[in-house]
């Protein structure tokens, strides 16, 4: 098992830096895990998302499905940051087939879990 733990944005995290390494990395055989958990969980998981190969995982943090649970659930109870939302990553979802993983709901421990789906009539 391989672990790589680094800051792969620009500064404004609207960029990744190497892309080409990072995409080669994350497509290497075996399921990946790829972990959200810096400056901008939003950017990152919408750019990061894409890279995901079938069966990955992309995982966020400081996360509730909303700001409602947010304030009922988690706020004053869990933990006291909220930076991700549903809201914040349905496009990305939807764009790179990512479905929630939820045999462990995570939304109390304030992540959210994805992954990458096999495409229907994929003989792969």
């Amino acid at each position: 098992m391989k672990v790589n733990i680094q800051n792969l944005f620009d500064a404004s995290y609207s960029e990744l830096e190497e892309r080409e390494l990072i995409e080669t990395y994350v497509q290497s055989p075996g399921i990946s895990l790829v972990l959200c958990d810096g400056g901008n969980k939003r950017m990152q998981f919408n750019i990061l998302s894409a890279l995901l190969k079938e069966g990955d995982f992309i995982m966020a943090h400081d996360y509730a499905p909303d700001l409602r649970c947010f304030n009922e659930r988690i706020k004053g109870k869990r933990w006291n940051w909220f930076e991700i939302e549903d809201s914040h990553i349905e496009e990305a979802c939807r764009a790179n087939d990512l479905a929630s993983f939820e045999e462990i709901d995570f939304t109390d421990i304030v992540w959210v879990r994805k992954y990458k789906e096999k495409l229907e009539g994929d003989a792969t």
